[in-house]
């Protein structure tokens, strides 16, 4: 029984934290577009898509610009 869970053990995976930093920004831009869209809305005003998909790709960069930003100033 010992060897089967340490078998088990060996073949699971981990999902890299790189992966699921991204899914938490992915996850951020949606909660901040679920309260974006409503209040826009409510003001009469069009939500157009450079507004879309810059908060997009400024959740995205969350998890890119720190590790980048740090191996610049190690430099």
């Amino acid at each position: 029984m010992r060897q089967q869970l340490t078998d088990l053990n060996a073949r699971s995976w981990s999902i890299p934290a790189f992966l699921l930093r991204m899914a938490l920004s992915l996850v951020l831009s949606g909660i901040v577009l679920g309260l974006l869209v409503p209040a826009m809305h409510a003001q009469g005003q069009p939500l157009r898509g450079w507004v879309v998909w810059g908060v997009i790709l400024a959740a995205l960069s969350l998890p890119v610009v720190p590790p980048l930003w740090r191996r610049y100033r190690g430099r």
